[in-house]
């Protein structure tokens, strides 16, 4: 009887352990050892918050329009210029080939990409919240491009998902990078005190 109730026990467990699993496809991952530390970050911060004249790139995925609407703002703000990540392949089953990128660690292939990370200090990332994760095309998008000496500040769009559950699977295979400020916005109205709680004088003058 009591192999009877630990095999069943065990096979509850597996079946709710399968269960967390399939809703948050990237549950288990960590922050890359390549993330900037505390302080590499703060000095990046520091120097790049004394530049007069910093250069500001607002990347975004939308799916619905809502992160698209809040990456619009970010640009009105701060004069920073627009860029839409875009998949090359367009999504049929968005629910089922979402899951299955972040679940394989698969990168899909962008439609395009900027033509130029170079110029600009403070780059914005933008993107929906996916089964508690990134989507991997915005994973995509940070894997292609050289990041370093840059400040990265991620934003997205979600009713009850917090933005630090999503940074491990946005993160996934980046380069060398120092992240700052992230924020969940639910509304337009969170971007100007945020922008200024960053304490980078991002603001358009």
């Amino acid at each position: 009887m009591e192999i009877i109730i630990l095999a069943a026990a065990a096979g509850i467990f597996l079946i709710l352990a399968a269960c967390t699993l399939y809703r948050r496809p990237a549950l288990f991952r960590r922050l890359p050892a390549t993330l900037f530390s505390a302080a590499e970050t703060a000095r990046l911060r520091e120097q790049i918050a004394a530049e007069p004249d910093k250069r500001i790139l607002v990347a975004f995925f939308s799916y619905s329009d809502r992160t698209r609407l809040m990456a619009q703002a970010i640009s009105r703000e701060t004069g920073g210029d627009l860029f839409e990540i875009l998949p090359r392949t367009p999504y049929e089953n968005v629910y089922r080939e979402s899951r299955r990128e972040i679940f394989r660690r698969e990168w899909p292939e962008l439609a395009h990409l900027p033509p130029s990370l170079q110029p600009y200090q403070v780059v914005f990332i933008g993107y929906p919240v996916w089964w508690h994760a990134a989507p991997a095309l915005v994973s995509s998008f940070l894997k292609s491009g050289d990041f370093s000496g840059k400040l990265l500040i991620p934003f997205c769009t979600s009713s009850r998902s917090s933005i630090e559950e999503t940074l491990p699977s946005l993160l996934d295979a980046c380069g060398p990078v120092a992240v700052c400020g992230e924020k969940r916005l639910e509304g337009s109205a969170q971007i100007s005190p945020w922008l200024d709680s960053l304490g980078l004088g991002l603001e358009k003058r």
